[in-house]
């Protein structure tokens, strides 16, 4: 397959690496089962029960290869669904331009005259009354007054006294 994308390429080698990984879980599988099953047989059991006497006795070492397996299997399936909608999109051509009308193309140069705006209805909890122009006395209007004047300087306030001891968890000095 040829790629021309670093995208494409990562992606075949992510399906290159998880074929590679597949084929050794299945070898490790079948030499997991013949070394589980050497193991039971030490113990001499029924024949009929020694493939499930080798499961018992691997069965963490079988649940953690399947994990892997299952994880590859999500990999390879993931990238190669990934690879073929990269493909489809760059096989699929870029839709020609849509031809431009003839309205598009030049603009009118007259400026079009402005709507006029509708004033919003006041809301109950809102006055009515107009803003007041520049000259307008706002403070008399609205009976505001400058409390600012009325407060007292602020006072430098005076340095704590010191401590009887340079630190509060200093043990005290013995004369």
């Amino acid at each position: 397959m040829a790629t021309r994308h670093p995208e494409q390429r990562l992606l075949v080698d992510t399906l290159i690496d998880c074929e590679w990984l597949l084929r050794r879980f299945r070898k490790s599988e079948a030499q997991l089962w013949h070394c589980k099953m050497q193991e039971a047989e030490i113990w001499k059991p029924d024949p009929e029960l020694l493939l499930g006497l080798a499961f018992n006795r691997g069965c963490e070492e079988f649940s953690r290869l399947q994990r892997r397996i299952d994880s590859t299997s999500r990999n390879y399936h993931r990238a190669l669904k990934e690879l073929q909608r990269l493909d489809s999109e760059r096989r699929q051509p870029d839709p020609p331009p849509a031809p431009a009308s003839a309205a598009s193309q030049s603009p009118d140069p007259r400026p079009r005259p402005l709507a006029p705006r509708a004033k919003p209805a006041p809301r109950p909890h809102e006055r009515s009354e107009p803003t007041p122009a520049l000259g307008d006395n706002l403070a008399e209007r609205t009976q505001f007054r400058d409390r600012s004047a009325r407060r007292r300087p602020l006072q430098p306030t005076p340095p704590p006294p010191p401590a009887p001891f340079p630190h509060p968890f200093s043990p005290p000095r013995i004369h």
